[in-house]
This record gives structure tokens, sequence and C-alpha cells, in this order.
């Protein structure tokens, strides 16, 4: 079934664990749940000597599933305290050029970095809400 599905529809890397039991645990809840997964350690690669070789060096356990269902899985594990929620945001950097080329229409702020900008963006809306709670309560 593993090699129809590397053929197929393909096998996503989830996770890599640093303990047998913890990479266990994710698989158990995955499965629980309808969900493929593989571990891929030096006990399940026994036969793949390169595989258990890297596995005994690193300590890395790897948790893979189909990659139809790689996002669902990993949320999952996330609001299992499995996996760090983090890795839940998106790479996607298509809110951050936009942010910067609205900046870059400001002059002053066509220099600064996104960080600059971030916070001089910041500094303004604080002082606008500063401004809205004196004027609503003085």
């Amino acid at each position: 079934m593993l090699k129809y599905l590397k053929n197929e529809d393909g096998l996503e890397l989830i996770w890599t664990f640093n303990s047998d039991i913890k990479a266990e645990q994710a698989k158990l809840l995955l499965e629980s749940h309808g969900y493929f997964a593989h571990i891929n350690n030096s006990y399940s690669t026994r036969f793949n000597y390169y595989e258990s070789f890297v596995n005994t060096i690193t300590g890395g356990i790897r948790l893979y599933t189909k990659k139809t269902q790689s996002y669902d899985a990993y949320v999952l594990l996330a609001m299992h305290d499995i996996v760090p929620m983090k890795d839940l945001i998106t790479t996607g950097s298509s809110g951050a050029s936009g942010f910067q080329k609205l900046m870059s229409t400001i002059p002053v702020l066509r220099s600064m970095g996104i960080i600059g900008q971030i916070i001089v963006a910041g500094f303004v809306l604080a002082c606008i809400l500063i401004l809205i709670i004196k004027i609503t309560v003085g």
C-alpha cells in the first residue's frame, strides 16, 4: 500500500519527532480519526538502510500522511498539542507585499524596512485610538 501511495497520491511529511512515544501517539490519533499515517523510523525502515542510518544519527522519527490529508491532519495534531500551532500560519507573502506597497506610497516610509513600517503604522493607530478614547470619554 505504501508504494501505491508514493506513486499515486504522494506522501507528505507532517512532523519530525524526537521521541518514539510522541510519534506513536500522533499516529494513533490520526488513524483513530480516519487519516492515513505512516511512521518512518529506524524500526519501520529496517530494510531501508539509508533511512535507518539517518534516523539513528539524527534521532528523528518522521510522520507521513497523504498529501490530500496533510493540512487537516496537521491541524488535528496541533489541536491536541502534539505539534506547535504556530506552523499553521501560511507563508504566503501577499499580505506583507501589499502592506509594503501601501506604505511605499508615503514618501517618508519608502526607505524603511517592513519592521519600521509596522512600528510606525502601530504608533499611528495607537495615537488615533487614544484620540478617539479622549473624545468619547472627555
